[in-house]
């Protein structure tokens, strides 16, 4: 590349600084471009002048061949072709006219609308897959939501699609015969447009019938084949004594759930069963009612153009169709609840035990205090009246249409025979209990005796007195105790589990004989341990007394000391506290002495005690009259006085 012709330094800053408006770059990165960009315009430089090099000398490069570039020539887009018509022009413009077909914008339009005519064709009105037995609010709930789903769905997504698709095909047409934005009506009634109109009306009005003749078919056919077994029932039908097995087993799945109940006054079922053909026949008109709601489309679709609100034609309510399906549910669903009344009359065979007032019966036994017997027969009675209402009575029972749901009024019936039965169970438990709790009582009363722990000898000897009485009582209460094991034996016999504390209870009685016997041996034993150590405590208060003595004896000896007329009320306090003192040994003194008694000791009198206080008595008098306030105040006025007035001066 030396000699070729590069970029000049005003060129290379011309476009250093184009480039930088765009972007910023590093001063390196820039010297590299823009030696590539040397590099590459020097090339293309090199190439043209051995290009034109060539074209001048070509004797001199005879060896190289020079191959100009010539574009391919390219079939044309639209051509003619000779179809041998005189009046090709006149013909077309004719079938123009005359069809609608003429854009595949309006082709595209309605394959639109006829894919949303098939799509509602194929739907249906009404639930028809309940997967299992349902109640009748269940049914009529299922059922206005699959009517209202579907109605909405053709009230508005319906029409909004087919206008949308529509609207989205002949946008771009603009002005002519398909012209959306027309605003003349007499102009519109000789466009195509209207004829477009006019066939998706009749579209979507043969598509509204197909889906309501379809649906009300298939409504009828599958509420009507579970009750065929049925038609032929007759009015004065009776069911039996066999409350298990059905008559009228449907050849196909039952479709209603209805609970059989009972009140004070007689069976009776949670839904009325004239309430089923009823709402049946409600549901049945108010869908085919719901479809004669949809407006039709050309309103939405030529929002500048006036229309009366017209709506698009459906089944009517008297169609033979409509009707035959409508009698054919009618009669079937009225023959269905004469069967369903006559099995639930056959409950009433329950209705007295059902208004038992089990409190009230309970009450009633324990007032009469039954024997033992008696009230194991009782309880015998309702046990086995349960065991068959179980058998007798089903869970569910298939009648027709119906299953009938047994099961809460039998499980009530055998609950309150369970009831019965644990109400009495409970009430001799009881009964039992309050026995037991009685001898327990007595044998808690002697082990809280015999843990009580003695304060004095005098309480030693106490509890050894009423030790004495101990084995008579024990003997009287297992007495007691061994005939209510065998009413406890009646309990076993029904596998009736008493509670823990009961039976905590009852073995704490049978185990108190020989925990009481125990209990007595370490009582005696304890006894004695603390009538050694209440003979150790009497010798201590021998001794704290006789010091208690002598020093009252130094207080008096100090009383008899005190002259202070000035201290007479201190003085009388400690006169009294003194006696006090005394009269507390005196009391202690007589105490010990019975004591000494008790533990076979020698009985010693405290006789320097009395002659003590005998000898302090005259000293208490004096100071305890001296102190007296009406001596204070006389001594006051008639001796304080005089001193008070004499002038110190």
């Amino acid at each position: 590349m030396e000699g070729m012709q590069t970029l000049n330094e005003k060129e290379k800053e011309t476009i250093i600084r184009l480039a930088g408006n765009t972007f910023r770059l590093k001063h390196r990165h820039v010297i590299l471009l823009m030696e590539e960009i040397c590099l590459d315009y020097q090339r293309a430089m090199c190439d043209l002048m051995w290009r034109q090099m060539i074209q001048r000398n070509p004797e001199m490069f005879k060896f190289i061949t020079w191959v100009p570039d010539v574009e391919p020539m390219r079939a044309p887009e639209k051509s003619k072709i000779d179809t041998g018509m005189k009046n090709f022009l006149k013909v077309r413009e004719f079938t123009h006219w005359t069809t609608l077909y003429v854009h595949v914008e309006v082709y595209e339009a309605m394959t639109c609308i006829m894919a949303e005519c098939m799509l509602v064709s194929s739907m249906n009105l009404f639930a028809t897959s309940y997967g299992k037995q349902i109640k009748l609010s269940e049914f009529e709930d299922l059922q206005n939501q699959a009517t209202t789903t579907i109605i909405k769905y053709l009230k508005e997504p319906w029409l909004e699609k087919i206008t949308q698709s529509v609207r989205m095909c002949l946008r771009d047409l603009g002005k002519g015969w398909f012209n959306l934005e027309q605003k003349d009506h007499e102009v519109y009634n000789v466009m195509k447009l209207k004829r477009l109109m006019n066939l998706t009306t009749l579209c979507m009005q043969y598509a509204l019938r197909i889906l309501v003749e379809n649906s009300i078919k298939l409504f009828g056919d599958i509420l009507e084949a579970p009750a065929l077994c049925l038609l032929d029932v007759e009015e004065s039908f009776s069911w039996g004594n066999d409350l298990t097995d059905s008559q009228f087993k449907p050849a196909v799945n039952p479709i209603f759930l209805i609970d059989l109940q009972m009140d004070e006054q007689k069976p009776y079922y949670t839904t009325n069963p004239d309430k089923f053909v009823e709402s049946i026949i409600t549901l049945y008109d108010n869908a085919l009612v719901a479809c004669h709601q949809i407006r039709q489309v050309h309103p939405f679709l030529l929002p500048k153009l006036k229309f009366p609100a017209d709506f698009l034609s459906s089944v009517g309510l008297l169609e033979d169709k409509v009707c035959k399906v409508r009698d054919r549910l009618t009669i079937a669903y009225q023959k269905s609840t004469i069967p369903l009344k006559a099995y639930a009359k056959e409950y009433s065979r329950y209705q007295s035990f059902f208004n038992l007032d089990i409190p009230k019966y309970i009450e009633e036994l324990k007032q009469e205090e039954l024997s033992t017997l008696e009230i194991k027969e009782e309880i015998a009675f309702h046990i086995t009246m349960k065991q068959n209402l179980e058998v007798t009575l089903p869970n569910t029972i298939p009648i027709g249409p119906f299953i009938v749901n047994v099961r809460p009024l039998k499980d009530f019936l055998m609950q309150k025979r369970r009831e019965c039965a644990t109400g009495l169970l409970i009430m001799f438990t009881e009964k039992l209990r309050m026995e037991v709790d009685d001898i327990l009582e007595e044998y808690r009363q002697i082990r809280y005796r015999l843990k009580e722990m003695p304060w004095s000898i005098e309480h030693i000897f106490e509890i050894r007195d009423w030790m004495e009485t101990i084995p008579l009582r024990v003997q009287n209460l297992e007495e007691k105790m061994d005939k209510l094991k065998l009413d406890f034996d009646v309990l076993d016999s029904f596998l009736w589990n008493i509670s823990d504390d009961d039976f905590q209870a009852k073995w704490e009685v049978i185990g108190s004989p020989l925990q009481i016997e125990n209990q007595v041996k370490e009582t005696n034993e304890r006894l004695v341990e603390e009538q050694e150590k209440f003979y150790k405590i009497q010798l201590q208060d021998e001794v704290l007394l006789q010091e208690k003595i002598d020093t009252l004896v130094s207080n008096v000896a100090n009383i008899a000391l005190q002259t202070d007329i000035l201290r007479i009320h201190e003085t009388a306090l400690d006169v009294k506290r003194i006696w006090k003192a005394m009269v507390d040994c005196r009391e202690m003194g007589l105490l010990l002495n019975e004591r000494q008694k008790l533990f076979g000791m020698k009985v010693v009198p405290f006789e320097h005690l009395h002659k003590l206080m005998r000898d302090f008595e005259p000293y208490r008098n004096l100071w305890i009259t001296a102190s007296g306030k009406d001596l204070i105040i006389i001594f006051n006025n008639h001796f304080l006085s005089d001193y008070r007035i004499i002038d110190g001066n």
